[in-house]
Formats: C-alpha cells, sequence, structure tokens
C-alpha cells in the first residue's frame, strides 16, 4: 500500500550537514533540460544559459549559479549576454566575490564543491545576500577507490544500496549545502531552481521537502 517497503535507511542526511539550513524556500523545477551525458549539446547549453539570464533579471538580489563540474561552467559561460557574471576559476578569491556585490547585482557562477562553493559568505547584518540559488545538474560525485571501500563497508553493516551512498547521498548533502548558502538567518527566503528534469522523482522531492515545486519549461 502506497508503495512503501520495509527497507530501512539508516544514514542520516541532516546529521552529515555542518548546521540546519533555516528560513523559507520557494521551488521551480526546469522540464526540459539535463546535465546527463546522453542528453549533452549545444542546444542543451544555450537553454541552460537562458535560464540564468532569465533568473538573474527577475531575481532580488544574487544569484548563485551551481554547475556539476568547469567543463559545464565553460559551456554555459560562454552563453551568457547581458549580466553581470562571476565565473570561478583558479584564481577566483572572496574578495573578488565581495567587489562584483558591490557592483550591483551579480550571477555568481561557481563548481560544486569547488572554492566558491564551499566557501561563499555573503551576507549583511547576517543576513544573505543571495535571493536565488540555481542548481545546474545533479553534482553527482566521481567516487575514488577510498570512499568505494567505505561505501561497501557500510553498506555490508546497513544495508544500504551503494549507488545511493556512492551517488545520491553526496549530492544530496552538496545540493543541501548550496542552499543553505542563501539562508543564513531564520528570517531568509530563497529561491531554488532545480534545473534538471531528474530532480522531479519521489527520491528527490522528500528528500529536500519539495513536495510540490512549480514546474517549467522555456
Amino acid at each position: 500500500m502506497w508503495g512503501l517497503t520495509k527497507d530501512i535507511e539508516y544514514l542520516d542526511v541532516e546529521r552529515a550537514l555542518p548546521t540546519t539550513v533555516q528560513g523559507k524556500r520557494e521551488w521551480l523545477l526546469a522540464k526540459d533540460v539535463t546535465t546527463s551525458f546522453q542528453k549533452r549539446s549545444d542546444v542543451m547549453w544555450g537553454k541552460y544559459a537562458s535560464y540564468l539570464m532569465r533568473i538573474y533579471h527577475v531575481s532580488r538580489a544574487n544569484v548563485l549559479a551551481l554547475v556539476p563540474s568547469y567543463e559545464v561552467l565553460r559551456k554555459v559561460l560562454g552563453r551568457l549576454k547581458g549580466i553581470n557574471v562571476l565565473p570561478e576559476d583558479s584564481r577566483t578569491s572572496m574578495e573578488d566575490l565581495s567587489r562584483a556585490a558591490e557592483n550591483g547585482k551579480v550571477l555568481i557562477l561557481a563548481v560544486n564543491r569547488g572554492k566558491l562553493s564551499e566557501g561563499i559568505e555573503l551576507t549583511n547584518g547576517g543576513r544573505s545576500l543571495i535571493s536565488d540559488v540555481a542548481l545546474v545538474g545533479i553534482p553527482f560525485p566521481s567516487p575514488d577507490d577510498y570512499s568505494k571501500l567505505r561505501a561497501e563497508a557500510i553498506a555490508a553493516r546497513t544495508g544500504v544500496a551503494n549507488e545511493e551512498l556512492l551517488v545520491r547521498i553526496p549530492a544530496l548533502i552538496a545540493v543541501k549545502q548550496a542552499i543553505g548558502r542563501a539562508l543564513r538567518n531564520p528570517g531568509d527566503s530563497v529561491t531554488v531552481w532545480l534545473l534538471d528534469k531528474r530532480y522531479d522523482s519521489p527520491w528527490w522531492k522528500a528528500r529536500l521537502g519539495a513536495f510540490n515545486p512549480r514546474k517549467i519549461v522555456l
């Protein structure tokens, strides 16, 4: 009944996060884009750029856009026109971010698990200066040998599938951390743009608390 099973998941994702995410969230889910390798193309990168430009123009304040890799960043960046963008590279610093924000609204184009996504703190008086978070694709990791062995050991004790431990849970933690960058105070609110049709699944909706996101297409 209701599609429930008796399987028990022992990993508490909230406890894996450094802090509890606070504030109000509005969810939008794009049904016509994905960073899935089989679907990558110039047309897809153009759609992503169009989404980010529209998000920038409707946002109340700064936009944090997270991409899964530097390759995707370069593909999308080259198609962004007419907006103030700070793209992450090996030389980007927090000082660069602060200066860019001082010159008006900025779209921060960062790589998940990169320097900006891990260390960004853009606030004024304890309130976040980021109003929108755009998740370009799903930040699935590339597991190394150590993480594979660790996942196998945990799976043997808990019964949680290796794919869950190696791929989905790390991606979920990265997504929640990205959203948390815009929620630094209980009074903050953020519009979260889930820019990948793969987010339209019971697994992601349940774990993000995005049970009824507004679905959008270009």
